[in-house]
Formats: C-alpha cells, sequence, structure tokens
C-alpha cells in the first residue's frame, strides 16, 4: 500500500477536476517529529451550552480582570427586542442584569476596559460600566458623530467615527469623556478608515484602499500620531473582519485593484496567506464586507476564525453562512460548520465572537443568545451531531487506468465510549432472492422483527443455510401460494458452496435482526439496536469529484479495539480516483493517514517516511 497525501487543508480549485479537497470540521496539524506521518487530522472543538441569555443574538462577547481582582469577569452584549442587554456570566454558569442599551440593532458590538471601566459601543454611542459598582450608564461626554467601534491603547480610549477619517480619544483612563479638542483626522489617506485596531501599542488605521499606523507620542489633546515612513497600500473590506494574533494583524484587505484577500502584517509589510481556493469561495458570496472575525489559542494552534453571514453553506446551500479558519501553525486553511440534522444541510458555525475567562475559551452565537464553552474536550455541538468530512487530493497515474483493490483509513481505532454507541446497523436492509420461475422477490426484516416479501427487482441471490442444530445445508427458496410468495426451505445433501449460518438485516430504523436454521426450521431473532463502535463512510468519485458512489460504512472499533483496522475494498478501476470520509460519532477523530493498494502504477507500491529512510542510512 502507499501513502497518497489523504491528510490536508481545504483547497478546491475553481476547477475542481484541479483539485477538490475539503476539511469540514477537520484541521491538519504538522507532526513535529518523525512520527508516522507527515501530517494528521484532527477533530475540531465541540460545544457545551454554557448560558442562554434568551436573546436572538450574542452581539459581543468581552472578558477582563479589573485592577485589584483576583479572577476574570465575563461580559455579553445580546439583541433583547428592539433595545440591547448587558449580562455579566458568573463561573458557575448563572447570569446577572447589567443593564439594558438603548441601541439600535447593530451587526457587532466592540468592548473595551481600562481597569477601572468596562466600555461598550453599540448604536453610535458609548456606554460605560463602571466595575466597582456595576453602574451603567451613557458616557457623560460623548464623542462627536455617530461611532463605530473603541479600541484602547496607554490608559486612553480610541473611537473611530462612522463614515469618515475622524477618530476621538478619551481622557486618561476615564472612558465617560471624550473631549471635544482631543480628535484629530487621517488624513495620510483620502478616503475613509473603515477599522482600526492596536497591536504591539501602535493603532492601525485601515481604509478602504490604504492603512497607516500611529502611536504614542504624549502630544497634548490628541497624543497619537503617524508613524513617519510607515505606509501600507493595502485597505480593508470588513471593518469587524480585523483581529489580532500571533504577535500580528489579520484582516481582509481591499485596494484600487480588488478586495478579499486574506492579509497578516509581517513587520510593516501586508503578506498574503489566503490562497486561490478560498478566494475563490469568497468572491462567490454576494459580499464579504459583512464578515466578522475572531481570534484564538488551543493546544498550540493559532486560529482565525472568520465568519461569512452571507456565504454558502460549506455543502453548497446559499445564504446559509460559512466560517473559515486559517491555522498559523500549519499555514492551512480548514472550514467549520454546525450540521443541521433537522434541515440535512450546512449553516455556519454557531459562533461568531470569542472571550477567554477563566481558563476556558466561551463563544457567543450568531444565531440565538447561546453562549457556549468550546474546547477540543468536547465532541459534539451542545448535542447536536458534528459532521466531519475530508475529501482527499485527486489520484491519478498520468490519466491511465489504475485498479483500486483496497483503501486503508489509518484512525486512531478503539476510542468508541463506554457503554458503547447504540444505533444503526451497517448490515444490509434486504436481500433478493427468487421463485423457482425465477422471479424476483425483496426480503427485508421489520421492527417487530418480522420477515417481509415483496416482488421486486434484481438478480436473485441464491442462498444457502448450515443448520446451527445438526449440520444439515438447506437453501432459502420462494413458494407462491394463491399469489402470496412465503419462505421456504429445500434440503440439500451436500454443498459446494459458501453457505450463512445467520443473515443478518438492519431494519428501516437501524436496528438488527437476523434470521437462521434450526432443526430444519427458520429462525428469527435481534431487532434491539446493536452495540457498535465509531462508524465512518466513505465514497468515492471516478470523474474529479463532479459524481459519488453510495457510502460504505466501516466500524471503527469500540471501547479499547485499539487493532481495529478500517478497510474498503472493490472499488474498480478508474482513470482518476477521489476519496471522501465522513464521521459523526461524538468520539475523539484522529486521522494519521491513508494507504492505498492499487495496481497499475509504481507510485502506489509500499512507502516509508522520509524520515525513516534516512534513519536507516545513518
Amino acid at each position: 500500500m502507499a501513502r497518497f497525501g489523504f491528510c490536508g487543508g481545504t483547497y478546491q480549485s475553481a476547477s475542481i477536476n484541479v483539485d477538490a479537497e475539503r476539511a469540514i470540521n477537520f484541521y491538519p496539524e504538522v507532526v513535529e517529529a518523525s512520527g508516522a506521518s507527515q501530517y494528521i487530522l484532527l477533530h475540531t472543538p465541540g460545544q457545551r451550552l454554557f448560558a442562554n441569555l434568551g436573546s436572538s443574538a450574542v452581539l459581543g462577547i468581552f472578558s477582563c480582570r479589573p485592577n485589584g481582582a483576583t479572577t476574570d469577569r465575563l461580559f455579553a452584549v445580546v439583541q433583547d427586542g428592539i433595545n440591547q442587554t448587558l449580562w455579566e456570566l458568573l463561573q458557575n454558569g448563572t447570569s446577572v442584569n447589567r443593564g439594558t442599551l438603548n441601541a439600535p440593532t447593530t451587526p457587532i458590538v466592540t468592548m473595551k476596559h481600562n481597569g477601572l471601566q468596562l466600555a461598550i459601543c453599540t448604536g453610535g454611542k458609548i456606554w460605560v460600566l463602571t466595575l466597582s459598582t456595576n453602574s451603567l450608564a451613557l458616557a457623560g461626554t460623548q464623542p462627536g458623530g455617530a461611532i463605530e467601534m473603541i479600541e484602547y491603547c496607554d490608559g486612553f480610549g480610541l473611537a473611530l467615527q462612522q463614515n469618515s477619517n475622524q477618530f476621538w480619544v478619551s481622557n486618561l483612563l476615564d472612558f465617560t469623556v471624550w473631549p471635544g479638542t482631543s480628535t484629530a483626522q487621517v488624513s495620510e489617506f483620502p478616503d475613509n478608515v473603515v477599522s482600526m485596531i492596536v497591536n504591539q501599542r501602535q493603532v492601525a488605521f485601515l481604509g478602504t484602499k490604504a492603512s497607516v499606523l500611529y502611536q504614542d507620542t504624549g502630544a497634548i489633546e490628541v497624543p497619537f500620531q503617524a508613524i513617519q515612513g510607515v505606509f501600507v497600500e493595502n485597505g480593508c473590506c470588513a471593518p469587524f473582519a480585523t483581529a489580532r494574533l500571533d504577535n500580528s494583524v489579520f484582516w481582509l484587505d481591499m485596494d484600487e485593484r480588488g478586495s478579499a484577500v486574506a492579509r497578516r502584517a509581517n513587520g510593516y509589510t501586508p503578506q498574503r496567506i489566503s490562497n486561490h481556493a478560498v478566494e475563490s469561495f469568497w468572491n462567490s458570496y454576494p459580499t464579504v464586507t459583512d464578515a466578522i472575525s475572531y481570534s484564538y489559542q488551543e493546544e498550540g494552534h493559532s486560529f482565525w476564525v472568520l465568519y461569512f453571514p452571507s456565504g454558502t453553506g460549506a455543502d453548497g446551500i446559499p445564504y446559509q453562512g460559512a466560517t473559515w479558519v486559517y491555522d498559523v501553525a500549519s499555514g492551512m486553511w480548514h472550514e467549520r460548520a454546525f450540521w443541521n440534522e433537522k434541515l440535512g444541510y450546512y449553516q455556519a458555525h454557531h459562533s461568531q465572537n470569542h472571550a477567554l475567562a477563566w481558563g476556558m475559551h466561551f463563544v457567543g452565537d450568531w444565531a440565538t443568545g447561546n453562549v457556549y464553552q468550546q474546547s477540543t474536550q468536547f465532541y459534539d455541538d451542545a448535542g447536536a451531531n458534528i459532521r466531519r468530512i475530508r475529501r482527499a487530493p485527486h489520484i491519478s497515474a498520468e490519466n491511465e487506468y489504475l485498479k483500486y483493490h483496497a483503501l486503508t483509513i489509518d484512525v486512531e481505532a478503539g476510542l468508541g465510549p463506554v457503554p458503547p454507541l447504540t444505533g444503526s446497523s451497517d448490515s444490509p436492509s434486504s436481500y433478493v432472492i427468487g421463485d423457482a420461475s425465477g422471479n424476483a422477490y425483496t426480503l427485508s426484516m421489520s421492527d417487530v422483527p418480522q420477515l417481509q416479501i415483496v416482488a421486486g427487482n434484481g438478480t436473485p441471490q441464491a442462498m444457502y443455510f448450515t443448520d446451527v442444530a445438526t449440520g444439515q445445508f438447506w437453501q432459502l427458496i420462494i413458494n407462491v401460494v394463491a399469489g402470496m410468495p412465503y419462505l421456504n426451505l429445500v434440503e440439500i445433501a451436500s454443498l459446494a458452496f459458501p453457505s450463512y449460518t445467520k443473515l443478518d438485516f438492519a431494519t428501516s430504523s437501524g436496528k438488527q435482526a437476523f434470521i437462521y436454521v434450526q432443526g430444519g426450521q427458520i429462525e428469527i431473532n435481534g431487532a434491539d439496536f446493536p452495540a457498535r463502535g465509531p462508524s465512518m463512510s466513505m465514497r468515492y468519485s471516478k470523474d474529479h469529484a463532479h459524481t459519488w458512489s453510495n457510502y460504505q460504512t466501516v466500524d471503527c472499533g469500540q471501547s479499547g479495539e485499539y487493532a481495529k483496522r478500517v478497510v474498503y475494498r472493490r472499488m474498480g478501476r478508474a482513470r482518476t480516483m477521489t476519496f471522501e470520509i465522513s464521521v459523526s460519532d461524538a468520539v475523539p477523530w484522529r486521522i494519521v493517514d491513508a494507504y492505498l493498494k492499487a495496481s497499475g502504477a509504481d507510485e502506489f507500491k509500499p512507502t516509508q517516511r522520509l524520515s525513516k529512510q534516512l534513519a536507516k542510512g545513518a
């Protein structure tokens, strides 16, 4: 068997004949030692409901540790009818209403603190919560004009005025006062400033076509001035998609030549981190200007999460939203999505903002007032299954025919829960057998359990059984009496064909039942939901991912079955082959690699990792 680069991120080219790779709710991790594989696939984090704030969306979430405090405080702003409400979430999962914000609907709320106060920017106004008294009020002196967002640097609050190039500065350590003289215009470029972010005590003002950085010079009234000699010829197309991560700034850029390219600041130089594949997806959306992002770090991975409310769902359903994630550690992109089992399609992942408090990750839902705790130790989305998909690169040997004998998925097996999972059996739901005239009948099983026989189509299968009591051979046939079919047994003196000891069925609801022959009689048993390990389904395409086969499902091992092999066989021949696996059971999923046994090309002979080959030479 040979490797073929199974583990990786999403890279579906504009022409899927070139590449159609997808990683949905999986992300690749670079193996930093000479392990069994160069990359592995890991499951994305799941969610647990932490607080239900009973509203339509969580517009902002923020954590801080005020001066003198010994623990974190966590706040969330939710849309509550025509107004908004500021909630404080306590570590035990309860919540306290800290006041009403008389603000219209806004796509996102920004919050900052100065150690003494929490400032909330929403509806063009700035509200202030005094952290020592928990009193909430509008800032006594508001900046001029409607405010888009706020930031904090060196003890000062900064407020960006909507649809302008003007910003305002608060009094030192006082968000309630924004003097009328503490304002300036960003004049280094002629366009409006659309986004503002502070990183490493420098303020980045991003316009539609260019950006500039300011720093605290200690000047009176407006202490922030442009850094001389620094000018960036890239702007920003999504005001709320700008984020701090990995000691840098990440954003969706825009200039006079185009837009929707993901950038990170490498010093003062923008570095492109998106690729043609993700850019093709983004440019197919009606707009990307409504994108919202957050960043977080978990298990050494620094993730930039981009939520596109107007995006197309991960399985191609329009207007379901889309969530894309960039991993700084690998430099690869993957997709996160919520599988709406009731509707049968993907929606955007149910998060649009993030805060870290008490050592835990919290995210706010764009669709409800739910705040979730998020962790890789959770394997479902607040009780809903996470449907994970990996579509591998195309396999081709200069467009010549290959015969595909076996595909082995090197998954970490034996991680099923205790007690084991129960549910759908992967046994066939029906069989086709014939009567004396060769007419076809379909044999299936109800939940009762009871055999059901109806006239069918297809080629009848010869079925032979070994009597479990006597060892005698029998053939199962259909007899028709008065137009009604029923099963009959014909005794066979000797048998040169394989025979059944029992014949398994999957009932319509996924239970398991079976028939067997004992003492010359047909017996029925089962109809309980079978114990099983986590299951993995595979389908393949022989035309560059345009059309697909049916799924084949394999058990990945109940708890402790660590040596369980996941193998798919008999896939025929093709000039191009594309494999796709999907899983949804709530267990940890770790895929080491995949190996292919095929004939017709030397490159599909067994190979070792390069590090292992070099070790032999040493």
